[in-house]
């Protein structure tokens, strides 16, 4: 048994060991060495063929797409792993186990199995040799051994058959990689930075080259897109076809075409991946709907022309695609989409863009043009269709103009006050609205020279509408009584534009005398329309007469019944008429009112008769219309045998049916409105006559008083002209004379016109006063000497022509006097037994002051209104005769508050009223400190309708209830209620304007509302309603 030594290991050499001949030693080591050096490179062999599959595989497979990160890294990995794991697993299996030489005998035995086991059996001997063994033996053996292992190549026991399989693979791929790098080097070069690096983002390389496409392509919603893919310039392959994969395992082709591959992907709702295929290149395009960039507001900031003066530039929003901007002016357009903009253009120039607006450079527009306009969103999408605007220049237009007289009234004293209602428009801005006035020229409208204008309104290059109140008055613009155009006008700022123009008014501007005059045959008119009132109230009572003297059986018949609403029915219709009447009257007392000719006793029964009036026509009328109509729908006689006998039996009248009852009762208060009807028109033709009478007493007077003015005028030339002839009088003279003779002539006229009036006036009175006077007139043919004495005047006559003048002036003023008499027709005293009313002539003066202090709040509004136009100067004087107006109307109120206290028992019985009109005159002594600094603002208008609104409470104490319809028989200028009936007149009151036509249904303007129908129409629902009644 061998011995084994203390600490040696198996198959280690130790010093107590043989030693192997050298030969045989050497020849193991050589084994063992080669057999290393096979097997090592084996395993490097192998690991350059796991790197080089790993690196052809991942060329193969970009070749088909993009090879992922992570399996880039595990094919990386897997290439690395096999010399990383197969090295250290070969030198552990050949070189750690192989590191002995017994180890190497052992493998040289599978291929020399006898040789091995010898070389095993000498290698055990020499390291574990027992001790009794011979050495002798033991070097013999290993001797034998070591000449028959010298015989034997031991390399042949090495197994190459692997190493050269794995030398040819090795080799292949080397030549297979070296192909690549030699023929398609950037493919293999980037092939083998993606495979050395997988870590980086380092594009695939592909012999089909696409130009760059977005990752996320943002298309419009539910829209189809294209999508061109295009090759590059470089790209080494050109497919034939390119295909795109949708969602929906749909499959889109497209050949080539021009270097690119075009598309029309279908509509896309949703986010959806697109995937493209090239030849070997892949692409993945994700796609986002989204809707396009909508248009939400357009405007246009126009710059205007300079002579417009607007501070800031309008902005107009576009509608329609059409904008229009006046000649001259430049437009900036302003867009706003829903979405934030990447760019905007105007017909290919850029547009400034900011957020989700874009804006434009300004644009001229001088002629039509056309703009088109496209934007795109921060997504790339674009409009569906460019905007396409149309701007249209247009014309500076000139304003329009409405203009509305206010009231009916055409016809005015000198000092009232005529007001319009004006309405300017423009489409930029009102310089200026006014009023301007011509004489009628006869009884045409054509242009006549221009009298006067004044403005009402300044305007302001901005202020494009004024709604305004303009007012005229002869008086205050210092134009003679005539007749006269009177229009509004409105400019704007276009240089050299010719004013807009309202249609004409014409108004009759009449002196206190003409305008007695006028409304003397006014109430002529008026009266006659009366009297046609009254006998048509006549005619229904003898109807009514008529049906009451039918028996009951008669009057029971359907047509009697039908007459008798018939009856109601006109009665009805006739109280409307006096109604009208009434009011229209009503207005002629209120003109009157205003005209100092006609003295406030005349006008104060003037009014009671029209208060009269009004409850014949309000009240007894209506009635007689209602009793009427009663007696329409009441039952009749009885029908019983029995009792139509027994009034025969009784040998008495027959009892009155309720028919004939109510008839009666109609027949009654019918025969007294008659009476009181015939009593106030008989007052009223007295007053007709007295006013006629005392119309030709002011015109002869006023006749007198002007040959006194000319004998005047001519008195203070005498001593210059005395004596030469016409020749050698100065300019200043011959002047005077011409006037002198246009003034005979005007008079001589006029003159003509009295007499004429007068002589139709006699024909109608027959009174021998007029007569008389006529006479005269006719005799010393007065028409004629005055015109001849104005021809006398042109040949420097003055000494005729004065005495000429003096004598006329007396003759007329004579004439005059004689007809006084005609005209003292004094109207009896209304209210002699009544201490606790005004005076009607104090009335009348407050009246007055109250329509003076109106007039002066339009006139002061209307100031204020041209206020901005004038210089401070300027607008001081034009304020200074409102002020005067406002100290005299101030001085007519002091007046009256004294004249009352001068009343027996004045302060003591009218103390309310002396307090209160002394409380206007406080006011208005505040609205005239206004009106002096200058002002006619809001402080000076509160002070003014603050002294209106107190003399309309005066006037209000002083209404009476009136008299007239009480039935008691008492007169109709008596008042029951003491007050003065003038105060029932004019503002607060019922009075309505006064038309030509003095018996058309006038239409109230203050008191009464409510809708006149025409006489047919009310007839008719009067007949409608009455048988609806009666059935």
């Amino acid at each position: 048994m061998g011995e084994t030594h203390k600490g040696h290991q198996p198959g280690q050499p130790s010093r107590h060991d043989l030693p192997l001949p050298p030969r045989l030693q050497g020849k193991l080591e050589h084994f063992r060495e080669r057999l290393w050096s096979v097997k090592i490179a084996e395993g490097a062999l192998a690991g350059i063929i796991g790197l080089g599959l790993s690196y052809l595989l991942l060329f193969s497979l970009d070749r088909f797409f993009d090879t992922p990160l992570p399996l880039r890294i595990a094919l990386l990995l897997a290439g690395f792993a096999v010399p990383a794991l197969g090295l250290p697993l070969l030198w552990h299996r050949w070189v750690w186990r192989q590191r002995t030489l017994a180890e190497a005998a052992r493998f040289l035995q599978r291929r020399f199995p006898r040789l091995g086991d010898e070389l095993l059996g000498i290698i055990e001997l020499a390291h574990h040799h027992p001790g009794n063994t011979s050495l002798v033996l033991v070097e013999a053996a290993m001797r034998q051994v070591d000449e028959r292992a010298g015989a034997k190549d031991f390399s042949e026991a090495v197994p190459s058959h692997a190493y050269h399989r794995w030398l040819g693979g090795a080799l292949g791929l080397l030549l297979v990689a070296g192909l690549l790098f030699l023929l398609v080097s950037d493919a293999a070069q980037n092939t083998l930075a993606r495979w050395i690096t997988p870590w980086k983002a380092v594009e695939r390389y592909t012999f089909a080259q696409i130009e760059p496409l977005p990752a996320t392509l943002v298309v419009p919603y539910a829209e189809a897109f294209p999508l061109t893919p295009a090759l590059t310039g470089a790209s080494e392959w050109r497919p034939p076809s390119a295909t795109i994969h949708l969602p929906g395992d749909t499959e889109l082709s497209s050949p080539l075409a021009a270097g690119g591959y075009a598309f029309s992907i279908p509509p896309q709702k949703e986010n959806a991946a697109l995937s493209l295929r090239v030849g070997d290149a892949r692409e993945t395009i994700f796609v986002e709907p989204k809707t396009r960039p909508e248009l939400t507001a357009l405007e246009a900031v126009i710059r205007l022309p300079d002579y417009l003066r607007y501070e800031q530039d309008p902005v107009i929003p576009v509608r329609g695609g059409t904008l229009s901007v006046v000649t001259g002016a430049s437009a900036t357009i302003r867009g706003t989409t829903s979405r934030t903009l990447a760019g905007a253009s105007a017909d290919g120039e850029t547009a400034a863009v900011d957020g989700a607006g874009f804006s434009t450079e300004p644009i001229p527009v001088s002629e039509p043009l056309t703009r088109t306009f496209t934007w795109n969103d921060i997504h790339g999408l674009e409009a569906k269709s460019p905007l396409q605007l149309k701007i249209h220049p247009v014309p500076d237009e000139a304003p329009d103009l409405f203009a509305h007289q206010v009231g009916s009234k055409r016809v005015y004293l000198e000092d009232e006050v005529v007001t319009f209602d004006l309405t300017a428009n423009d489409d930029f801005g009102l310089r200026e609205v006014g009023l301007e006035w011509r004489a009628l020229d006869g009884e045409t409208t054509a242009p006549s020279p221009l009298l006067g204008e004044k403005p009402v309104v300044a305007g302001d290059p901005e202020k494009t509408s004024v709604q305004a109140r303009g007012t005229f008055s002869a008086k205050r613009e210092g134009i003679a009584p005539q007749s006269l155009q009177v229009r509004a006008f409105a400019t704007d700022f276009l240089p050299d534009r010719p004013r807009t123009y309202s249609p004409t008014f014409v108004v009759h501007i009449l002196s206190p005398q003409d305008h007695a005059k006028w409304l003397t045959e006014e109430f002529a008119k008026w009266f006659r329309t009366a009297r046609e009132v009254y006998e048509r109230e006549q005619q229904l009572h003898e109807g009514n007469l008529a049906l009451r003297r039918l028996d009951s059986d008669d009057l029971d018949q359907p047509e009697n019944r039908r007459r008798l609403q018939e009856q109601s029915s006109a009665e009805s219709s006739n109280a409307r008429r006096l109604d009208a009447l009434t009011r229209a009257g009503r207005g002629l007392v209120e003109e009157a009112v205003k005209n100092v000719e006609f003295d406030a006793e005349r006008l104060e029964s003037w009014a009671a008769m029209m208060k009269a009036l009004d409850g014949i026509a309000r009240e007894r009328m209506p009635s007689v219309a209602d009793l009427l109509q009663q007696a329409s729908r009441a039952p009749g006689a009885p029908s019983d045998p029995a009792a139509e006998a027994e009034p025969e039996s009784t040998g008495e009248d027959a009892p009155a049916t309720p028919v004939e009852e109510k008839v009666d009762e109609a027949l009654a208060e019918q025969k007294e409105l008659l009476d009181e009807f015939a009593r106030v028109t008989d007052e009223l033709r007295e007053i007709l006559s007295s006013l006629e009478a005392s119309t030709f007493v002011k015109r002869l007077k006023a006749a007198s008083r002007k040959q006194t003015e000319i004998a005047a005028s001519l008195h203070q030339t005498l001593p210059d002209s005395f004596g030469l002839s016409r020749h050698r009088l100065t300019q200043q003279t011959r002047a005077l004379a011409a006037e002198t003779a246009r003034t005979q002539e005007e008079q001589s006229r006029a003159i003509h016109h009295i007499q004429t009036d007068l002589e139709a006036y006699y024909q109608r009175k027959q009174e021998p006063i007029y007569k008389n006077v006529l006479d005269q007139m006719k005799d010393r043919s007065v028409v004629s000497q005055i015109r001849t004495m104005g021809q006398e005047s042109l040949l420097n006559l003055g000494g005729r022509s004065i005495a000429a003048s003096e004598f006329w002036a007396d003759t007329l003023d004579r004439w005059a006097e004689e007809l006084i008499a005609a005209a003292s027709g004094e109207p009896q005293q209304q209210q002699q037994g009544d201490s606790k009313s005004l005076p009607p002539e104090l009335v009348l003066r407050i009246m007055k002051a109250l329509h003076d202090e109106m007039q002066l709040r339009e006139e002061t509004r209307e100031m204020e209104g041209t206020r901005p136009a004038f210089a401070p100067d300027v607008y001081a004087s034009k304020v200074r005769p409102l002020e005067y107006t406002q100290s005299d109307i101030r001085q007519r109120i002091d007046e009256v508050v004294t004249d009352i206290q001068a009343l027996p028992g004045g302060a003591r019985t009218f103390g309310k009223e002396i307090q209160l009109l002394s409380l206007v005159s406080d006011v208005m002594r505040q609205s005239r400190a206004v009106l002096a600094r200058p002002d006619t603002g809001a402080e000076a208008i509160a002070a003014q309708t603050e002294a209106i609104e107190l003399l309309l409470q005066s006037k209000r104490n002083q209404s009476g209830s009136g008299g007239g319809g009480s039935g008691s028989g008492n007169s109709g200028a008596s008042s029951s209620g003491g007050g003065s009936h003038l105060s029932d007149i004019g503002p607060d009151g019922e009075a309505g304007p006064v038309g030509t036509e003095t018996g058309s249904n006038a239409a109230t303007t203050t008191g009464k509302a409510g809708r006149e129908l025409p006489e047919e129409f009310r007839r008719g629902l009067d007949h409608y309603f009455n048988q609806l009644e009666s059935n």
